[in-house]
């Protein structure tokens, strides 16, 4: 299993600057001022993490904190505690089933779609098993975190065409267009691909199960000024992505 400082050290900033980070964020101590802060911060994403939650994020931190930096680190969900609470990540946001060992907090609730340049007359059109099974699939590797799709269709008996498999969901909105493959995503990123794609999404009922994204961070953290102003920044900008992708009028419909 690979270690955080690992994957650390694997950037070209994480040998630049050591696997020891400032210092700043973690004796921000009781002031904290993110306008004149020079703190960093590191968070755990996965790859559909970095590409949902950082626009909001740095968005955010560009007006409010220009002197604060952030790391991502590529999360490994059965090292999320550990990182934790070892202090080696501020804070995760992923969909791993809580332990108690951390303090967690519910963002959003999501369910998966399956997305595809569909004609307009199968837009909102469930997919059944049946079909599922014969489509061209692109699938996320579970290796990155992402293996509720393909236990669900384990579990349907459903073996599908796995044309493609990928690591990031970014690659996937040019490749489905101008393949014409399908793949299940999360709905709010099929929302976010069918802003910029010609992409639209049909639900797929019952197959796969809802899940939960939650912020997980250490309890004894929440006393430093600086992580606390970073754990509620972090915690609004999710909020803000979940509720501005949570509309998908024109996308399954």
């Amino acid at each position: 299993m690979p270690t955080i400082e690992s994957l650390y050290r694997a950037a070209p900033e994480g040998r630049a600057h050591g696997i020891h980070r400032s210092r700043s964020a973690a004796h921000a101590g009781r002031e904290f001022d993110p306008l004149t802060a020079r703190s960093r911060f590191r968070v755990a994403l996965t790859d559909m993490g970095e590409y949902a939650y950082l626009p909001p994020l740095m968005e955010r931190m560009s007006t409010e904190a220009p002197g604060v930096s952030l790391d991502v680190v590529p999360i490994d969900v059965d090292a999320v505690d550990r990182w934790i609470l070892s202090g080696e990540v501020d804070a995760a946001v992923s969909s791993a089933a809580p332990t108690g060992r951390t303090v967690t907090t519910d963002l959003f609730t999501e369910t998966y779609v399956c997305v595809a340049t569909w004609p307009d007359e199968l837009v909102g059109v469930p997919v059944e098993p049946a079909e599922l099974a014969t489509l061209r699939l692109a699938l996320i590797d579970s290796s990155s975190g992402h293996d509720r799709v393909g236990r669900a269709l384990d579990e349907a008996g459903i073996t599908p065409r796995a044309v493609l498999r990928a690591h990031h969901f970014s690659t996937l909105p040019e490749t489905l267009v101008r393949s014409g493959d399908a793949a299940i995503v999360p709905r709010r990123v099929a929302a976010m691909f069918a802003r910029r794609w010609p992409l639209r999404a049909r639900p797929l009922g019952e197959l796969v199960e809802s899940f939960d994204v939650r912020l997980f961070t250490n309890a004894a953290h929440h006393s430093t000024a600086g992580r606390r102003w970073f754990f509620a920044v972090l915690e609004d900008a999710v909020r803000a992505f979940a509720a501005e992708s949570s509309d998908l009028e024109g996308v399954t419909r």
